[in-house]
């Protein structure tokens, strides 16, 4: 029995999975890690 998650994540998870097909997770990583590279803020 796999974990159960929040809606919202099941749902994002769902969401990527029809648009980009295949390995949703990898997807999910790189749009994570693009929105946190985008909120800290910049080394000087």
């Amino acid at each position: 029995m796999t974990p159960k998650m929040p809606n919202s994540r099941r749902n994002l998870d769902i969401a990527i999975q029809r648009e980009f097909g295949g390995n949703y997770l990898e997807i999910r990583t790189l749009m994570a890690n693009t929105i946190v590279a985008k909120c800290s803020p910049l080394e000087p």
